[in-house]
């Protein structure tokens, strides 16, 4: 069960969101068959003239637009029932009276491959959309998911051996220190610059980051797992990533889905019943988990600069971004509270 949850948390957002809650799905695919009938009439506008499909967020403005490319509402409104005929017998009846972008559209939402096309929002994103799926939801599942990515990297991290050969510099620094196609850019500047994402949310998501430094690090200089500050950073990576679940299904409960935060305490549980066995909450310091990073963080960018494995402008970059990550993740004072 456990791996199984935990796949479905690793997941893209839309398909997230799918595992995890239920919405009306048919109004779901009958809004995306719209998308899909809209992307392909401007495949062949130039990229400025097209309309982003996530921008489009209620069915009237979706009517509208494909009524510009000769599809009238009333056989838009024919959709789902075309979409529940193939489902249940095969048959394409309904489905071969609509217009031709609208049959393309049928078969698109019908096939897997709906889910590979990025320029159509996933059936999670577009359930986000119509409103069938809160922002609150979103937000825990994807904090939770950020949560997942912490345990994948403290993973990785656990598994590298003093005798393995150095990773090569430019892959490390990419995404971890830079930002892709830069080498001043601080990476990742998307967290924090979403105005509408709660505290907690921005610092799962520096954590998440701090933790793929800290393995990043590892690989350049791998001697350095079998230092102390290195062990005990991964353990308390650990046990973030438990504060994260426990708050994200906090806030699933508060929403109304239950069994999404039950999941979610499966992950809780199975992490901190490992080691002596004390309850979760009598072995967790939210703050003393941080010092503890963040101390393991610099003590290693100053380890990897020793060695002449990052220049002295690399660890200067890399310090600000702990510095930028640390105090995101200050500010999140309800995350805190709930350790």
């Amino acid at each position: 069960m456990v791996s199984d949850i935990r796949k479905n948390l690793d997941k893209v957002t839309g398909e997230l969101l799918e595992s995890f809650v239920s919405f009306d799905k048919d109004k779901v695919l009958h809004f995306q068959a719209g998308l899909h009938a809209l992307y392909d009439a401007q495949k062949k506008r130039n990229e400025s003239e097209k309309i982003n499909l996530y921008t489009i967020c209620d069915t009237s403005s979706l009517e509208g637009l494909l009524k510009d490319y000769g599809i009238s509402k009333e056989d838009f409104e024919k959709v789902p029932s075309a979409i529940k005929e193939c489902n249940s017998s095969g048959l394409k009846a309904s489905v071969n009276i609509l217009p031709e972008l609208l049959q393309r559209a049928v078969d698109k939402v019908n096939s897997k491959a709906r889910s590979f096309l990025y320029e159509v929002p996933a059936a999670g994103m577009i359930a986000v959309s119509l409103n069938l799926v809160s922002s609150e939801v979103k937000n825990a599942l994807i904090a939770s998911q950020a949560g997942e990515r912490i345990l994948q990297a403290t993973e990785r991290t656990s598994v590298i051996n003093p005798s393995m050969l150095a990773a090569h510099k430019d892959s490390i620094l990419k995404d971890r220190i830079y930002d892709y196609g830069s080498d001043v850019r601080l990476a990742r500047p998307y967290i924090g610059g979403f105005g509408d994402d709660p505290k907690y949310l921005i610092a799962a998501k520096a954590m998440h980051h701090l933790a793929d430094i800290l393995e990043g690090g590892v690989r350049l200089y791998p001697k350095m797992i079998e230092y102390s500050y290195v062990q005990e950073a991964i353990n308390r990576f650990r046990f973030l990533s438990a504060g994260i679940f426990s708050y994200s299904s906090g806030m699933l409960k508060q929403a109304g889905e239950t069994d999404a935060a039950e999941k979610i305490d499966v992950l809780v549980q199975h992490i901190t019943q490992k080691g002596n066995g004390r309850k979760f909450v009598e072995i967790f310091d939210f703050y003393g988990a941080m010092e503890t990073v963040e101390v393991g963080l610099r003590r290693s960018s100053n380890d990897l600069k020793n060695n002449n494995i990052l220049s002295s402008k690399e660890v200067s970059d890399l310090n600000e971004l702990i510095g930028i990550r640390r105090e995101q993740i200050n500010q999140s004072e309800e995350l805190f509270a709930s350790a």
